[in-house]
């Protein structure tokens, strides 16, 4: 599905059982991955193997109704081969990628304290290995 979905919808799904843990585990597994990549849809979820009881899907659409969408498909249906096509189906009609462009404005400047920092970190460093490596007294011959 992922190679039929990556180069027409610029999409990478990655499906997460969780078993019979509480759907509070997907929302701990968004924080962690911090929303997932720009390009990921994540669909969580957990229950038995026989039905699913919670489902969670989360990752950066433009479009929120493809999101709960895979959640009632999932919540409808029993976990296996089966649901690929319908999860493509709907990712299909309704997904959209974030216009990332929006937030080109957005740019983030350190100040100038920071460069001195970063300068005096370098040479301080810099001198450090450069008096070991030339004071070295070790040779081939003397570590036999």
């Amino acid at each position: 599905m992922n190679s039929r979905l990556g180069p027409r919808k610029k999409i990478n799904v990655i499906l997460v059982g969780f078993g019979a843990k509480e759907s509070s585990i997907a929302h701990m597994q968004e924080a962690k991955w911090i929303g997932g990549k720009k390009n990921d849809l994540v669909i969580c979820y957990g229950g038995s193997k026989e039905k699913t009881e919670w489902a969670y899907v989360f990752g950066w659409t433009e479009k929120e109704i493809v999101k709960r969408n895979l959640e009632t498909i999932m919540m409808d249906n029993v976990v296996n081969s089966e649901l690929v096509p319908k999860i493509e189906k709907e990712i299909l009609s309704n997904y959209k990628i974030k216009e990332w462009e929006k937030f080109d404005y957005i740019s983030v400047e350190p100040p100038y304290w920071a460069y001195l920092i970063l300068l005096g970190v370098l040479v301080f460093t810099q001198t450090i290995f450069f008096l070991i490596s030339y004071f070295n007294n070790s040779t081939k011959a003397n570590v036999d």
